[in-house]
């Protein structure tokens, strides 16, 4: 009974790595230099994230955007005759940081999916975001940059 206040601690130990490890940031997908000051290159990105989800942080002073999940169908299908879609949700990450005139852009996502059907429809599932959907953000803030 006198180690129930210890076993308890280790069991909350535990259970907080393995939620913490469940949220670690992946690794950049893409990474840029924009030739553009900070300063425009911060509310370029927030614009071009506008039709990504609802801004979860848009922290100018730490150089971090974030947005909430949001869900789409996913390029891929289930069956020939229903073609039942999978579902797709994607959180994105930004961070920036000013290097002179330029500023640097990393651009980070989350992506899960769930199955039209069966057991596996019940979850979401990690899957790998695909680095040419961040590329293809750059390329948005590039684009806004230049309106």
């Amino acid at each position: 009974m006198r180690d129930l206040p210890r076993v308890a601690a280790g069991i909350g130990a535990a259970l907080l790595a393995i939620g913490l490890a469940g949220c670690a940031a992946p690794p950049a997908l893409a990474e840029r230099r924009i030739e553009a000051p900070y300063e425009r290159t911060f509310a370029a990105a927030v614009r071009a994230l506008g039709g990504e989800g609802a801004l979860v942080r848009a922290d100018r002073e730490a150089g971090r955007i974030e947005t909430g999940w949001r869900e789409a169908d996913a390029e891929r299908t289930l069956g020939l005759l229903l073609r039942s879609a999978y579902r797709e949700r994607r959180a994105i990450a930004l961070e920036l940081w000013p290097e002179g005139a330029r500023t640097g852009v990393a651009v980070r996502m989350w992506v899960e999916e769930r199955a039209p059907g069966g057991a596996r429809s019940l979850r979401w599932e990690r899957v790998a975001a695909r680095p040419e959907d961040a590329e293809a953000l750059l390329a948005r803030i590039e684009e806004e940059l230049g309106k």
